[in-house]
Order: structure tokens, then sequence, then C-alpha cells
């Protein structure tokens, strides 16, 4: 854990250099549309997902520590050639490469934190760990938008760095840490202890959906808010990363509270009532007046997104033999909703209205929670059947 909470944090104060600062880098310095930010926005989740999937067994023997080592001094490679480029399509490809090398830090790691671990205990290590990389996410936002404000590039050369730091600190720590240094749990099947049986919990299904649907409305918000937020009501580069991290903030508090509570384990109607308030945060994000408004908006989506993400990798690692294939699709899940969300709220933005682009999505949102809805009550009789008989 010495190793694994402090990775992502860093990696997460990362992702919000890139997430943010490539949509604010391809609008201030290549000047690009609504349509071709989506795109980008969406690009490496897009290969993500691929990489997840597809990319990622073939290293399931690779210990988590040498997969982590190899993604970021990869991705650190890809971003610098970013900053070299002045060109879309280019900035596309690269980014698309940073989506693969990415498949090998998440999952990995998310396989590797929770091995061996169940019941409360797990909920709690989930519960750290969320913490971590979230209070990673509460402060990116705010320098990216500090360091955009300065000159566009700064936030990609951060993410530079911190990713190398994470390669060094991973390696200095297997070193010296005796503890790193002989462990061999993957959080893969062939990990399994003698006797262990599979008892995975049939909330994962409607945990994926809404996790899917909260990560849509993710993605749209962090490709587009920005941009409704300057054309609106005129907002600063660093007004629009404090607005972020408010909502990094309300991610952070949900995740403290879901590790304390162990209520909602095994139960399918806590999540479902998290998206609907996600549904209405959106309705009232697209009638808000001004950005106070929207950042207190984004809050209470913080709170919702922390229930979706928590259900989905508790439900989805509870009672499994292999965790890291788990965390494999939940990341890939995760990704297909930040890039669908993101796509389609840049197509939205700037083919039809900007708007009505909260309230499109939120529309698109109370579709996915209808279905979640009936899935969740479909596996009511399995919920009340003993954890080991599933």
């Amino acid at each position: 854990m010495a190793v694994i909470y402090p990775a992502a944090f860093f990696m997460a104060v990362t992702m919000g250099q890139m997430t943010l600062g490539m949509v604010l880098y391809a609008r201030l310095v290549l000047a690009a549309g609504g349509t071709r930010i989506g795109a980008l926005a969406g690009i490496w989740s897009l290969t993500y997902v691929f990489g997840c999937l597809v990319v990622r067994p073939w290293f399931n023997r690779v210990l988590p520590r040498y997969l982590v080592m190899g993604s970021t001094a990869t991705m650190a490679g890809t971003v610098l050639a970013m900053l070299g480029l002045e060109t879309y399509c280019m900035l596309l490809v690269l980014y698309a490469i940073f989506g693969l090398a990415l498949s090998l830090f998440w999952p990995p790691l998310m396989g590797w934190v929770s091995t061996n671990v169940e019941g409360p205990h797990l909920g709690r290590v989930i519960g750290r760990y969320n913490m971590s990389w979230c209070s990673g996410a509460v402060i990116s936002p705010f320098i990216c938008g500090w360091l955009s404000a300065v000159d566009p590039r700064y936030p990609l050369m951060l993410a530079v760095g911190l990713m190398l730091f994470i390669c060094v600190f991973v390696a200095v720590a297997s070193r010296f840490l005796p503890g790193i240094g002989v462990d061999r749990g993957t959080g893969a099947a062939h990990d399994a202890l003698p006797g262990d049986t599979d008892s995975s919990s049939p909330l994962r299904f409607p945990a994926w959906i809404g996790l899917y649907a909260s990560f849509f409305g993710m993605g749209t918000l962090t490709a587009i808010f920005p941009l409704v937020a300057m054309e609106t009501w005129d907002t600063l580069e660093s007004m629009i990363g404090l607005v972020f991290t408010v909502r990094g903030l309300a991610n952070v508090a949900g995740f403290i509270l879901l590790g304390r509570i162990h209520a909602w384990h095994h139960k399918w109607i806590p999540m479902v009532a998290a998206q609907w308030v996600a549904v209405v945060t959106l309705i009232a994000l697209s009638l808000a007046g001004s950005v106070i408004t929207a950042a207190g908006l984004l809050a209470v989506f913080g709170i919702s997104n922390a229930m979706s993400y928590a259900s989905s990798f508790f439900h989805g690692t509870a009672g499994s033999l292999n965790r890291a294939r788990r965390m494999a699709i939940h990341e890939s899940v995760l990704a297909a909703g930040l890039v669908s969300g993101s796509v389609a709220g840049g197509w939205i933005y700037e083919k039809l209205a900007s708007s009505i682009v909260f309230f499109v999505v939120a529309m698109i949102l109370a579709g996915l929670t209808m279905l979640q809805t009936m899935m969740g009550r479909s596996q009511e009789t399995r919920m009340k059947e003993p954890l080991l008989k599933r």
C-alpha cells in the first residue's frame, strides 16, 4: 500500500493535467472546434478500452510493479512528443498511444490493491484507494487551470514530470522495500489460493451500467463544460479549474463516506438512487445562471459519481478470483462512458446548441438508469442467496 496509494495519487494528478489540459491546449493553441475537441478528449479512452480488453491480457503474468514502471515511462515519452507538435492529426495519434499505455497502469494497480481481500475490509481498502486517487483529482484541475492561464503547454510538461517520478518511485520502492520486492500478487486467477471458489456478486452488472452512465456524463462535463463556461459566463481558465476542484472535493467526501459505511454493500437501490441524482443534476445544470451555481451542481454530481464508481469497484471484485480482469472490465466501461460522453457532447455543442447539451445528456442518463433499475430488480432474488452459493 505504501506504493499503490501514492502511485494512484500522482497518476490522478497527471490525468487531470492531461484531460482538462488537453482540452484547453487544443482550444487555445490549435483553435480546434467542439467536435475535434470531443474526439481528442475521447480518443485516449477508446484506445484505453481496447488496451484493457485486448492488450492487457498479454501481460497477465507480469507483476504490477513492472507494468506500472513500463506504462508511465511510455506515457511520458508520448506526451513529451506532443509538446513538439501543433498539428491536430499527430496529436490525435499520440494521444491514442497514450491511452494504450495507460491500460497497463490502472487495471493491474486495482487488481493488486484488492488481492485476497473480502467483505468490510475490501470496502475499507477500496475506500482508501479511491481517496488516494481522488485526492489527486481534487488539486489537479486547479493546478491545470492556473498553469494553462500562463501557458497551455505547462500542464502537459507537468504531466511528463509526474509520470517519470512515478516510474522512478516504484523502481526505488521495489529495490528498498522488502514487501514490494518479494510480492508476487498480480490479482489474476492464477494467484488464487488452493480451495478458493468464485463467488462473484451479480450486482456487478447493474453497477457497470451505472458506471457507464455516470462517466458518460463525466465525459461531457470534462470536454464541454469548459467551452460552455467560457462562452456563456466568460469564465477564466483558472476559475474553470477551481470549479472542477470543487467537484473533486465532493468526490473525495463521497469516497470517505462510502469507505466507512458498509450498508450499501450487496444492495442495488443505493447505486440506482445515485444515478437519478445525477440525472436531476444535469437537468439543473442546463438551467444554471452562473458559474457559482454550476460549481455547486458539479459537486452534487461528484458525490453521485463516487457512488457509481465505488459500487462497480466493490461488486466487481467481491468474491472474484480474477480481479485484474474484473478491473479491466471496470476501467473499460468507465472509459467507454468517457469517450462516448465527450464525443456526443462535442457533437451536440457544435451541431445543435450549447444551451441544450446537458439536458440531452441528462435524458440519455435517464434511459440508462431505467435499464439499471430493471436489472437491479432482476437480481433481487440472487442477492438474497448466501454469497458463497452465487
